[in-house]
């Protein structure tokens, strides 16, 4: 059954047990490439990389016809559970992330466009099975993890820094709260632009101030349980994120979020004390 209300310059293709939601442009390629026969997919072109590891791992791959690499990766489960429960979904869960993204795109955040997504059911009779996203590669881009770690002069990281902030800001402004934001999920290029990615577990909502707030807290524990705080971040790093955030477009909010994310800093500063061992910035 084809879905209703797909964005646009998106088509539907199904055959057998698969269903395919892909850009128009990029439509005809994968088909071609055999994504509508259940291939895998690192068999739909060339391998350029493997990202990741373990349950979370993915590839870029460079599709014939597709204008852009591609990382292609399939959606996991995670939690205590993830080795034992099979990772099967309703297909709302691939179109969920889809609509979001296309929502933030409208609205000029930095999100990597979602090329395809493709569903593969367990049985023809289940409307439940494997999800695979096709999301457009960012050459030069590396996560928060990485990029922090590189040796970059002071002005190039203040202006990675207060990109961060700046499209956490514009992600709120859009009406959308990224659920799983971490210091893996947020990326910056080599021209220090940020990059929000891994949206399926967001949500198209008015972002309240105590839920802004919660995401930003949600982006600092992130940092605190990655060792951050530790081996390439500081307390100043972090108030350069909160200054990114307060100086984007909507700037009448800066009275009712930045004091509180401060405050929320400053509590944990523990975090930073001990991981932090007196860095200066």
């Amino acid at each position: 059954m084809a879905l209703r209300g797909l964005p646009g310059g998106y088509e539907e293709r199904e055959r057998g047990r698969v269903r395919l939601v892909a850009r128009s442009d990029a439509l005809a390629a994968l088909v071609a490439a055999g994504a509508l026969d259940g291939k895998p997919a690192t068999a739909l072109g060339r391998v350029v990389a493997a990202v990741g590891g373990g349950r979370a791992k993915a590839s870029c791959i460079e599709v014939p016809g597709v204008a852009s690499r591609l990382l292609a990766k399939r959606i996991t489960r995670g939690g205590l559970l993830a080795p034992i429960v099979p990772d099967v979904f309703a297909f709302d869960r691939g179109y969920a992330e889809l609509l979001v993204t296309e929502t933030l795109r409208a609205q000029g955040v930095r999100v990597p466009a979602l090329v395809a997504v493709r569903f593969t059911a367990v049985h023809p009779w289940i409307a439940r099975g494997a999800i695979e996203l096709f999301v457009e590669w960012r050459d030069g881009a590396s996560d928060l993890v990485a990029w922090s770690a590189r040796s970059t002069t002071r002005t190039e990281r203040t202006r990675g820094l207060r990109n961060i902030g700046s499209e956490l800001a514009s992600m709120h402004a859009a009406g959308v709260v990224h659920e799983d934001l971490n210091a893996r999920n947020v990326l910056v290029d080599e021209s220090g632009q940020a990059w929000l990615v891994d949206l399926g577990a967001s949500r198209v909502a008015q972002a309240t101030p105590s839920g802004r707030i919660a995401n930003l807290a949600r982006l600092l524990r992130s940092a605190a349980k990655t060792d951050l705080l530790a081996k390439s971040l500081t307390t100043t790093d972090l108030v350069r994120v909160a200054r990114g955030y307060a100086n984007a477009e909507w700037k009448k909010v800066w009275n009712e979020v930045t004091p509180v994310f401060l405050a929320n800093l400053a509590r944990h500063a523990w975090a930073w004390r001990i991981f932090g061992k007196g860095k200066k910035a």
